[in-house]
């Protein structure tokens, strides 16, 4: 959802809300991890009359719930939802009204008893729920639900930049009165009774009734616009494919709205419309706020074009965004229609990556959608690995590479505590945000998709798992182990790793690998590589290490698969090499050391010291060799933790080198000649 706002130019950064429901590792890890009701729902139909907000200037207002479900147990005798500020004034079942249903004071948990006839397995239940929202004021913090800001309200202090570059910092106000919902996690319950679990999807009607001249947005496409005889409107919207209580929305202001369109890439005479809402003053930027929605999201079509091509159709009838302010979070999927910070449309910046990760979860979060808060990586990660998608298609492979390292550097320098956290089973919300625990879950999720693509090193291979995965879970919830053994079964032969294994260790284990790594090579031209990996938290991590070896301009690129914690790895080159790098694009998320360490090499074949000789008067120390036959020859003297401590020059034909014996510590050090294909390794010893 919500992301956090980064961008691979200057644009500001807000954080987004992830919060979750710990579930327990010792759930059966192949199926359902989801703790579910004895009961499915089927459909929501919502009434939702708003009018007195708007015209009393509250957040009191009364609903309909029409709720059908159908008992998916024999021993069911009461149907339990989530409710929290909604008072219950009429309850029907079946069409007959009944008792009004049990909640404790304090309770966020509607007990609604079931008649004897109503309890059989598979009987369907239609649950018409009159209530009233009885929190008169906005949820405080970062709590959710039903919001409502009157014209002329206090928002945040922005910055921006107006339309011919000037920068600001702003105090920002409501423009119109506004009113929205904001559920997701676990909110959804503040503004109507539902079963409020991200697995239990269903079919959704969402009405609302709104003074004139004021319109309302929800989920799916709009059916109707219905005048009442009070000049009030009711605007009637309907999804077209289940959804998840979390990414049901409604929201009502006076809005500019237009639209662009979207050509299917498999049907091109398919346009999927794109409507957007935004202030009057804020449509281009001519109103005198700075910003400007028609500029901002002129790209849609092309972001939308983008993820069809790699991930399959786009999921929906219809797409909508709408911004919002004051709004707490950088946007909101809600499913059709996200919502959007009113900063996204600067003027002069517009976020082009909150855009692309929101519209990203219509694939990942809304049409596959996590099954429990525990797997909500399989939504926000994927979302962030929109953003890098996005980058490329924008920026090229380069603009990837610098997002990607972008992210891993937010992720290295977050939260000590929760860097060594997993990204399976995040806490609260409200811890989260505390720890900064979004850094596991967007940040470093996006890069593990990312080191996944290098993994398996087929670009046609990781999208087409991608998309099938979306696929395989269409309109449904998946939990991440259902993903794990998909992407095993779906990749797993072609790639040089268990990705059964790879799951386990990125994302349902903790940490991250830290790498001491040195390096040597012989006369032969024979590379040596050892591989130590010392964090806690992990045995090891498996996974093919890559290496750029530099001589020049020339580059060798090799790659060692790195499975257990301690490992030696040799490789025959063609010539001798200057350096050893670690390839921190194919594993950004880790720490790592490379150190040159030539004694390996003395060991390797003794013999290379016979070319060398060194000598000491106490002042002066020589060095004698053969003649060097190549005029671009390097003497180097290193110590024994492969650090240079003097390097030379040679010319063709030299044969000695001196040099004052007091610019070194006592120690042990390594000489070492590198003549063309020539390498001559020796040890000696200062001792005053």
């Amino acid at each position: 959802m919500i992301r956090i706002l980064v961008a691979l130019l200057t644009i500001l950064t807000f954080h987004e809300s992830v919060w979750a429901q710990h579930r327990p590792l010792s759930l059966p890890l192949d199926t359902s991890t989801a703790i579910k009701r004895p009961y499915d729902v089927i459909g929501y139909k919502i009434l939702l009359d708003w009018r007195p907000v708007f015209k009393n200037k509250t957040s009191v207002y009364q609903g309909v719930s029409e709720i059908t479900v159908t008992s998916s147990s024999d021993s069911i005798t009461e149907i339990v939802l989530d409710a929290i500020d909604l008072r219950v004034d009429t309850l029907y079942l079946n069409g007959v009204v009944t008792a009004l249903p049990v909640q404790m004071a304090g309770d966020s948990i509607l007990h609604i008893p079931l008649p004897a006839h109503l309890r059989p397995k598979g009987t369907n239940i239609v649950m018409r729920i009159c209530y009233t929202h009885t929190n008169p004021v906005n949820p405080s913090g970062l709590t959710a639900g039903f919001l409502y800001y009157p014209k002329g309200t206090v928002g945040a202090l922005r910055n921006r930049w107006d339309s011919v570059g000037n920068f600001h910092r702003d105090t920002e106000f409501v423009q119109e009165d506004l009113a929205y919902t904001m559920s997701e996690s676990l909110d959804a319950r503040r503004w109507m009774p539902c079963n409020d679990e991200p697995y239990d999807k269903a079919n959704s009607e969402i009405a609302i009734i709104v003074p004139s001249p004021y319109s309302a947005q929800s989920n799916g496409t709009l059916q109707s616009v219905d005048s009442n005889s009070d000049g009030s409107r009711t605007y009637h919207w309907k999804s077209d494919r289940p959804i998840s209580t979390y990414l049901m929305c409604a929201s009502a202001s006076k809005w500019t709205e237009w639209k662009d369109y979207y050509h299917r890439v498999s049907v091109p005479n398919d346009s999927v419309p794109l409507v957007f809402f935004a202030w009057p003053q804020d449509y281009d930027g001519t109103g005198g706020t700075g910003y400007n929605g028609k500029k901002a999201y002129q790209n849609t079509w092309k972001m939308m074009d983008a993820d069809s091509r790699a991930f399959g159709e786009y999921p929906f009838k219809q797409y909508g965004q709408i911004q919002l302010e004051p709004f707490a979070w950088g946007g909101m999927e809600h499913q059709s229609m996200t919502a959007n910070s009113r900063s996204v449309m600067d003027s002069m910046y517009p976020d082009q990556f909150t855009i692309a990760h929101e519209l990203f979860h219509q694939w990942f979060g809304d049409k596959t959608t996590c099954e429990t808060w525990a797997d909500v990586w399989l939504n926000e990660s994927f979302a962030t690995f929109g953003e890098m998608f996005w980058a490329e298609h924008s920026f090229g492979h380069s603009g990837y590479l610098s997002y990607l390292r972008m992210l891993a550097d937010r992720y290295m320098n977050s939260s000590p505590t929760f860097m060594f956290a997993p990204i399976y089973g995040p806490p609260t919300y409200q811890d989260a945000w505390a720890t900064d625990y979004v850094a596991n879950t967007y940040y470093k999720g996006g890069c593990v998709l990312a080191m996944l693509r290098r993994v398996l090193d087929d670009d046609t291979l990781f999208y087409n798992t991608l998309r099938d995965y979306s696929a395989a879970y269409a309109y449904t919830s998946a939990n991440t182990f259902q993903f794990r053994n998909y992407l095993q079964e779906r990749a797993g032969t072609r790639s040089p790793i268990d990705l059964f294994d790879y799951v386990d260790q990125w994302i349902i284990g903790p940490a991250f690998p830290i790498y001491s790594i040195t390096w040597s090579q012989d006369n032969l031209n024979k590379l040596y590589v050892h591989v130590q990996q010392t964090q806690e938290k992990a045995d090891h991590f498996t996974m093919p290490l890559r290496f750029l070896a530099l001589t020049g301009s020339d580059t060798t690129n090799l790659t060692f698969i790195n499975n257990i914690r301690t490992q030696s790895f040799t490789a025959q080159l063609d010539h001798p090499i200057e350096s050893l790098v670690f390839d921190t694009t194919a594993i950004p998320i880790a720490k790592f050391s490379v150190v040159r360490n030539d004694a390996l090499s003395v060991a390797v074949n003794p013999n290379v010291n016979e070319q060398i000789r060194v000598s000491s008067d106490g002042s002066t120390v020589r060095v004698n060799f053969v003649p060097i036959q190549n005029s671009n020859a390097v003497l180097r003297i290193v110590d024994l933790l492969g650090r240079t401590v003097l390097e030379s020059g040679g010319s063709s034909g030299l044969s000695q080198v001196t040099f004052g014996e007091r610019s070194m510590p006592n120690g042990e050090y390594l000489v070492i000649l590198i003549d063309g294909s020539r390498r001559a390794v020796t040890r000696f010893q200062l001792a005053r």
